[in-house]
């Protein structure tokens, strides 16, 4: 065998090898941020055959979560139901309510295999969209914490 065909072969096989144990992942079309209008976001995974499921409430998706069949339109609807407005901030919890809430889209997604077992990595974009009436020229931190934290 000539050294350029062992090159070749060795170059081959790195290439099957790099593809056999490529990590499964699930990507988001537009990562989070702020946004003038509402759009389409599209989800995928980089396994075809795999399930993406998804959550719009800041919990981790579970085999049990929405399953991704469509792209989501980022509007009302997908508004976090999380009440971030009611965390301790002070030694006295005593949780101001306001009247309106401009609240943000979070969406957190993984993929499943077969038998229901999450494969990936959950990740979680966080969506800011100034059309319904989320002020674009305030300053943001995005923080996911369990529950129980």
């Amino acid at each position: 065998m000539s050294w350029r065909r062992g090159i070749w072969l060795l170059f081959v096989l790195s290439a099957l090898r790099v593809e056999l144990f490529a990590q499964t992942e699930v990507f988001f079309s537009q990562p989070g941020g702020f946004y003038n209008d509402s759009f389409a976001l599209f989800l995928s995974c980089n396994d075809w055959e795999r399930q993406i499921r998804y959550t719009t409430n800041g919990d981790t998706p579970t085999a049990n979560s929405k399953l991704y069949e469509a792209p989501l339109f980022l509007d009302e609807q997908l508004y976090s139901t999380s009440d971030i407005y009611t965390i301790p901030i002070a030694p006295v919890f005593e949780p101001y309510e306001p009247d309106s809430v401009r609240h943000a889209i979070v969406i957190r997604a993984a993929a499943f295999d077969d038998e229901g077992q999450r494969i990936t990595d959950v990740v979680t974009h966080t969506y800011f969209i100034h059309s319904l009436g989320v002020s674009t020229k305030m300053a943001a931190i995005c923080l996911r914490t369990s529950r129980s934290e």
